[in-house]
């Protein structure tokens, strides 16, 4: 289920996005000192900012646990920019990205 993040849900999204980059930046040996901007190493702050301007960010659930997550960002009228999207690896190839989706407050 898709769910519209409320400011609570920040802190598990910032897990989601540390573990869904991770695993690319240790592939790749990023660290903070080398790629301070990959999501891996994102701070809180960043995530908070992001929420306050008004962007619209998304948690894709599997019962009660936040498996992904989205975050769009309005360019213009017509377009919007995805922006930080995360699963987690135990979820990835699994189809969540397919099929009809409910959004859900």
């Amino acid at each position: 289920m898709l769910r519209l993040i409320k400011v609570q849900d920040l802190g598990d999204c910032l897990d989601v996005i540390h573990k869904s980059f991770i695993t690319i930046a240790e592939e790749f040996g990023l660290t903070p000192e080398n790629c301070a901007t990959n999501g891996a190493f994102m701070p809180l702050s960043r995530l908070n900012d992001d929420y306050q301007k008004g962007e619209l960010m998304y948690g894709f659930y599997e019962g009660n646990t936040l498996v992904a997550f989205m975050q769009l960002n309005k360019v213009n009228d017509s377009t919007y920019e995805l922006r930080k999207l995360s699963v987690l690896p135990e979820y990835r190839h699994k189809g969540i990205g397919k099929g009809d989706v409910r959004i859900c407050s």
